[in-house]
């Protein structure tokens, strides 16, 4: 039975932390170890990861200074044993079976990678139970890199919902001092491998709220997004040119997700110069507009964005109460 290692990066999550914790103790699969990474949280997320060690054997804590998510993550690999790694974000939890389901995956499909799917969860909502049909299956990298830049068969760039063969993590690690470090390196893992397996279960439930690098207030930090997917789009030139488009489709896609921002983060004088700033930015408008696998929502939104400033704002605020509404 392989061993996977549950690596959890913590930072002022002491609202949220039992939760995650938990949801992890409950595992079905028990051939786990859980690394907690204190990453010099100054509330009491430190003290109450040391109360977890002290209760359960197989779980581990590591306290450091602050050096932020990427080097919370590779410090967690660093000290990890298990033959696969996941990642779980610490304001989010996981079905029972999570690590079944992925480990199950790997086994069944020969791979080193194995990729599940999540539900946005809301603080305001009650926990939504996915009754869905079941997919799955294995694929090749090609697929599964325009998969996640496209945003298609539920997949997406983050580090969490997947299992990782250990030694490729060790290859690629996370670009310490940056946000959106799972942008900066998840292609380059997957594109490290000939196929992986792949199921549509959601197992993973990612918390949408205030406070979060998604719903954070914008700076020039966040421009780092940008950066890392112009240098997805560098790399697939290179060794995956088929997947080219699909990267022009992820950067304009971080454009808009980065205007969402802005607009709900930004007040007055600031909002409208990041707003022009961000389109001044938009250098493949033209070919994700006439790219076909592109979402129509994300065409709208960025059409609103080159109209002018004012139906962007109305465009963007009615995308994000739809996509709460369903969620």
């Amino acid at each position: 039975m392989e061993k996977v290692s549950v690596i959890v990066p913590v930072y002022k999550v002491e609202k949220y932390i039992r939760r995650c914790v938990d949801s992890i103790v409950l595992q079905t699969y028990k051939n786990i170890e859980v690394i907690l990474v204190d990453d010099g949280s100054p509330d009491q997320c430190g003290d109450i990861c040391d109360d977890y060690a002290n209760k359960y054997s197989y779980i581990k804590v590591i306290h450091q200074e602050n050096r932020g998510q990427a080097a919370a993550r590779n410090t967690g690999v660093s000290f990890s044993t298990g033959d696969y790694v996941t990642f779980v974000d610490s304001d989010d939890f996981i079905t029972s079976d999570y690590v079944e389901t992925l480990v199950g995956l790997v086994s069944r499909y020969g791979t080193d990678v194995a990729i599940a799917g999540f539900v946005y969860q809301y603080e305001d909502k009650p926990i939504k139970h996915s009754l869905s049909n079941i997919d799955e299956g294995f694929m090749s990298t090609e697929d599964v890199l325009r998969s996640m830049n496209y945003g298609s068969r539920g997949m997406g760039c983050i580090a969490c919902v997947k299992l990782y063969r250990k030694k490729l993590l060790e290859q690629y690690p996370e670009p310490e001092g940056k946000i959106y470090e799972d942008l900066a390196t998840t292609y380059k893992i997957i594109g490290a491998v000939d196929k992986v397996a792949w199921s549509s279960k959601k197992i993973y439930y990612w918390m949408q709220r205030k406070g979060s690098t998604m719903h954070s207030m914008f700076d020039s930090k966040h421009l780092y997004g940008l950066t890392a997917a112009q240098e997805q789009i560098e790399y697939l030139k290179t060794y995956y040119p088929t997947c080219v488009l699909s990267g022009k489709a992820r950067y304009m896609g971080k454009i808009a997700e980065l205007m969402s921002i802005v607009l709900h983060s930004s007040n007055g004088r600031d909002r409208k110069d990041n707003y022009f700033l961000l389109r001044d930015r938009m250098i493949y408008y033209d070919d994700v507009m006439t790219d076909p696998l592109v979402k129509r929502t994300q065409k709208i939104r960025l059409m609103s964005i080159k109209s002018g400033y004012w139906l962007s704002m109305a465009v963007f605020y009615m995308h994000e109460s739809i996509k709460k509404r369903r969620n």
